[in-house]
């Protein structure tokens, strides 16, 4: 399972964004400081904390394009980004009742 999972949507998603939007008023250090304190919350999986510091980084506003994950995401699952040619994944799809579909999609 790929490590910095979070740490790696915020860096793709969410941190490009908050840059761009706080570039012009902060000084860089400020900009290092705060990115560096944001990062550690993410490695440790810390999405509230996260968060917060993203929106004391951007006034209490993110900007446009840039969207929190939900906090129940679950990081532990794979993305299709992630899936590649070759490897084998299993898949748990629930029907509209909650119920495990069989392995081959076909209701019991």
């Amino acid at each position: 399972m790929n490590e910095y999972k979070m740490l790696k949507h915020w860096e793709k998603n969410i941190l490009p964004k908050m840059l761009d939007y706080c570039r012009g008023g902060l000084k860089q250090y400020e900009i290092d400081n705060f990115f560096e304190q944001l990062r550690i919350e993410l490695r440790k999986e810390a999405c509230e904390e996260a968060a917060h510091i993203a929106m004391i980084i951007c006034d209490w506003k993110m900007p446009g394009g840039a969207q929190l994950p939900s906090a129940n995401h679950d990081w532990s699952s794979f993305s299709i980004d992630e899936i590649k040619i070759g490897e084998w994944a299993i898949c748990k799809i629930k029907d509209d009742n909650g119920n495990l579909l069989s392995q081959y999609f076909r209701q019991k």
